[in-house]
Formats: C-alpha cells, sequence, structure tokens
C-alpha cells in the first residue's frame, strides 16, 4: 500500500500528461499518483470543457481516492 495518494490538476491547454516527471518522482517515494485531465484536455478532449465538468472529473478523482483512503490520513492543497 502506498504511503500518500497524490491528485495532479493541470492548468488551461495542457494535460494530464504534463506530470509525466513529477509523477515518475513521487512514485518513487512510495506515493500512488492520479493525474487528471480535465474535459477538453487529453485524454478527454472530446468532451466540452465547462466549470462544472472540470470539477466532477475532480471530484471523481479526489472520491477515487477517498475510496482507497478508509481509514488513513488525507492531505488537502491549493
Amino acid at each position: 500500500m502506498p504511503r500518500a495518494r497524490v491528485i495532479l490538476v493541470h492548468g488551461i491547454r495542457t494535460s494530464a500528461t504534463m506530470w509525466r516527471g513529477q509523477v515518475a518522482r513521487l512514485e518513487r517515494h512510495d506515493l500512488e499518483v492520479i493525474p487528471v485531465d480535465l474535459p477538453g484536455h487529453g485524454a478527454r478532449i472530446d468532451e466540452a470543457f465547462t466549470i462544472e465538468a472540470a470539477m466532477r472529473a475532480i471530484d471523481e478523482a479526489v472520491g477515487r481516492s477517498m475510496r482507497l483512503t478508509v481509514g488513513r490520513r488525507v492531505c488537502w492543497s491549493g
């Protein structure tokens, strides 16, 4: 089981692939990393971008992480 999970969210006009270097470095430290593609970007390029859809994508990643983290500490940063 990883020490912790980290969710990475890209900015506009990029995708989750921008985090490749950070993902590799964090995983070497026993961290599970979840890079998120927002609608209209990367693997979700065919989806329309809206703030609501972007928040749902982030919520899904957080929800997936929370289900995997039951009984463990969660740290939020923004």
